[in-house]
C-alpha cells in the first residue's frame, strides 16, 4: 500500500466517525477522532491571511490571540465589499488535516448562533497544537474571497 493509498483509506476511515452532539453548555467536537488522528501541526501562529479578496470581506473576532486554550469560540463577519452584498449560503469553512482540506462548515453552522452577517459559534474542542481553517465566501455577483485563519491551541 503507498502512502496515497494509505492516506485515502485513513481519510474515508475518519469520515465515517461522526462527532458526538452535545448541548449548546458544553461545547461541540469540531475534529472527529479519526480526523484529530492523522491531523499534522501546520500553523506557525494566530493570523488571518487573504488568499484572493474578490468578494465580501472576512473579519474575524474570535479567535483573537495567537495562543489558545481548548474550547475555542469563533466568531466571524462578513462584510459587503464595494457595496455588494455577501452570499451567506456559499459560506465554507475548511479545516486542514496534513494535506487534504475537510469540510467542517455544517459541524460549525450546527453550533453556531447567526446574527445578521455574523456567525458565534462558541465552544469548539480541539485538540493541542497548530490549526489551519480555510474560510471562503461568495457574493451576490459571484465575488469570492478566500481565507485562511491560523492558530495553536495548547493544553
Amino acid at each position: 500500500m503507498n502512502a496515497r493509498t494509505l492516506i485515502t483509506a485513513l481519510t474515508l476511515a475518519a469520515l465515517v466517525y461522526a462527532p458526538q452532539p452535545m448541548s449548546a453548555d458544553t461545547g461541540f467536537d469540531l475534529l472527529t477522532p479519526g480526523e484529530i488522528a492523522l491531523r499534522r501541526d501546520t500553523a506557525p501562529t494566530r493570523n488571518l491571511n487573504p488568499l484572493k479578496t474578490d468578494g465580501p470581506e472576512i473579519k474575524i473576532h474570535a479567535p483573537q490571540s495567537s495562543t489558545l486554550a481548548s474550547p475555542v469560540d469563533f466568531d466571524v463577519e462578513i462584510l459587503p465589499r464595494d457595496g455588494v452584498e455577501p452570499d451567506l449560503g456559499s459560506l465554507q469553512i475548511e479545516y486542514r488535516i496534513g494535506p487534504i482540506w475537510t469540510d467542517v462548515t455544517d459541524r460549525l453552522r450546527a453550533n453556531a448562533e447567526f446574527v445578521g452577517l455574523r456567525m458565534r459559534a462558541p465552544g469548539a474542542r480541539l485538540p493541542s497544537g497548530k490549526h489551519n481553517l480555510r474560510l471562503t465566501i461568495e457574493d451576490i455577483h459571484g465575488g469570492v474571497t478566500v481565507a485562511r485563519l491560523s492558530f495553536t491551541v495548547n493544553d
